[in-house]
């Protein structure tokens, strides 16, 4: 009984963040490639689209899209810096190669394991209900949104009061980031165009 206990266990708060990413980007494969028009087996125009920088704006964006039932209770470490807002854990996992299927190896995005073997039986289903959620939220506020430059997700993240007020505090305290309370995301005018 015990190693059953054991093979069952919960999975820790950051390895739920991580995995919930994960599964974001694997919807984002499916999404881009719809908005494409592209049946593309080994995923290469979204291997080369998606850079650290442009899934680190989606994410956000993604994050703060549900009112009353978003992803900030879980992406909940957003700090803003110059080009946007960062989910801190999420960065230093990309950066340490935390991911169990992707990798963020410089300026290249690559699969660790071939993306028909993804798999998430350790997300609930009701975790996959809320990412989902969020998903075709934000596909419904633009679904072209998957489609833009990295750079003009900077530029939508950019008009957001939540991520101008914070680092206007962290360019007066002379650092180079600031954390990003939850609830002003939350009460923020949100924005998804160009």
């Amino acid at each position: 009984m015990r190693g059953r206990t054991m093979a069952f266990a919960k999975i820790t708060r950051l390895d739920k963040k991580l995995r919930s990413f994960e599964y974001l980007l694997y919807k984002f494969i499916g999404w881009f490639e719809t908005e494409k028009g592209i049946a593309d087996d080994s995923h290469t125009l979204f291997l080369a689209d998606f850079t650290r920088l442009k899934v680190l704006k989606l994410l956000f964006l993604v994050s703060a899209v549900n009112e009353g039932n978003d992803l900030l209770s879980i992406f909940d470490k957003f700090y803003a810096m110059r080009h946007g807002p960062v989910e801190s854990e999420i960065y230093d996992a990309m950066v340490n190669e935390k991911f169990r299927f992707i990798q963020f190896k410089d300026r290249t995005t690559s699969f660790k394991q071939p993306f028909g073997s993804w798999t998430f039986d350790d997300l609930s289903h009701q975790d996959k209900i809320l990412l989902d959620s969020a998903i075709d939220s934000l596909c419904k506020k633009n679904s072209s949104i998957i489609l833009y430059s990295a750079m003009t997700l900077v530029d939508i993240t950019h008009k957001w009061i939540s991520w101008q007020s914070a680092y206007m505090m962290a360019q007066m305290l002379n650092k180079g980031s600031q954390l990003m309370d939850v609830s002003l995301i939350r009460e923020d005018t949100k924005y998804y165009t160009k």
